[in-house]
């Protein structure tokens, strides 16, 4: 799943994906995963009936970028058949820019055929402009092997981030 529980943050601020539950890979865009397992909040609609498919974690990141800005999940509180049913989380316009907020629209569209898939979305404006920004701010950066203590890896988990050791 594509849930805040699986992102990881270095002291470095980059930030990876993981999962420490079960995972599937799909080898195209057009596979699908018969398979439910999941957490119920970040699940697409269609995983409900037809399986997840790539666009899938679409949906997943886009509700995850809604709760990492909200402070809280936006679906919290619904029922599994509210979730069945594709409700749409919804965010406070002043947690985010325009940008964002298309962004956001593209990831949480119910229909699966109508949701932007992941090359879309790498042309997006916001992701084209956090590129940048991201680029800007490295040309800037100390070098990590001058700091001290800078391999320590941090696990976030829902708004808190807790020392993570490697096993």
């Amino acid at each position: 799943d594509i849930k805040p529980d699986n992102l990881f943050l270095s002291r470095d601020k980059e930030v990876k994906l993981g999962e420490v539950g079960l995972a599937a890979q799909l080898n195209s865009s057009c596979s699908r995963r018969k398979s439910k397992c999941g957490t119920s909040w970040y699940m697409a609609p269609e995983v409900y009936y037809d399986g997840a498919e790539l666009k899938s974690d679409v949906w997943s990141l886009g509700v995850t970028l809604a709760e990492l800005a909200e402070g809280k999940n936006p679906l919290e509180g619904c029922s599994i058949a509210m979730l069945k049913r594709g409700s749409v989380p919804s965010l406070s316009p002043e947690k985010g820019s325009g940008r964002f907020m298309s962004f956001l629209s593209q990831c949480l569209v119910k229909d699966v055929k109508e949701r932007w898939s992941v090359k879309q979305l790498m042309e997006h404006p916001f992701v084209k402009a956090s590129v940048e920004q991201l680029n800007a701010k490295r040309l800037t950066l100390p070098d990590p092997s001058t700091q001290q203590d800078t391999n320590t890896p941090f696990m976030i988990q829902t708004r808190v981030a807790v020392p993570y050791k490697d096993r």
